[in-house]
């Protein structure tokens, strides 16, 4: 399969308008694509469910499709917004196969927030907050699976293989000096065993 039809920028939700928002943003520019016999997808930082609900009726194939997001707020509002879509309050950076029923899924989406979480982390703690990190997602992701993370400035996916993650597509929007983060999450990423 081709890994960059995975996302693209190809439809807007019918009756989406425009505002200039962190969710336009995440419906416009980083629309995944996913085959047609994926099982199970989590939206980690689902934030108000649009995305999610997005990819629930683009691709109602998918058996399982869950939302999670810290902020109870936006998890209630995606519920009642979405009542088709299953949205959980939880911090998606830790134990997050336990906030998923302990069943694997088959890709892990991190929209735009995650951006933001790695570059605290990437600043407080280095490489090693970097690679605790992305070990949840990793013990979350069936062997095979995909993680997606995505923010304004790159898009990088991985594949789990074993104990770790193969970068199979790092696409930068700039000049990679301008977020020196995401290079190090990926630099990371690239050398971590879990």
């Amino acid at each position: 399969m081709d890994l960059l039809s995975l996302l693209g920028i190809n439809h807007i939700p019918k009756g989406y308008h425009r505002p200039v928002t962190t969710e336009s943003y995440r419906i416009e520019e980083e629309q995944p694509r996913f085959p047609v016999l994926s099982d199970r997808v989590i939206d980690v930082g689902c934030s108000n469910g649009a995305l999610t609900n997005w990819i629930r009726s683009k691709y109602p194939m998918i058996t399982y499709l869950q939302g999670i997001d810290i902020d109870n707020k936006l998890v209630e509002s995606a519920k009642a917004q979405y009542p088709n879509v299953f949205f959980t309050c939880g911090d998606g950076y830790y134990n997050l196969l336990g906030q998923i029923n302990g069943i694997p899924a088959d890709y892990i989406l991190m929209m735009n927030h995650i951006g933001w979480k790695a570059r605290e982390l990437a600043y407080h703690y280095g490489e090693e907050g970097l690679e605790d990190f992305v070990a949840s997602p990793h013990q979350a992701l069936k062997e095979g699976g995909h993680l997606i993370i995505t923010r304004a400035e790159a898009r990088l996916v991985c594949k789990k293989t074993g104990n770790r993650f193969d970068v199979v597509e790092f696409i930068p929007y700039f000049a990679e000096e301008s977020f020196p983060d995401m290079t190090l999450l990926r630099r990371t990423i690239e050398n971590a065993k879990f």
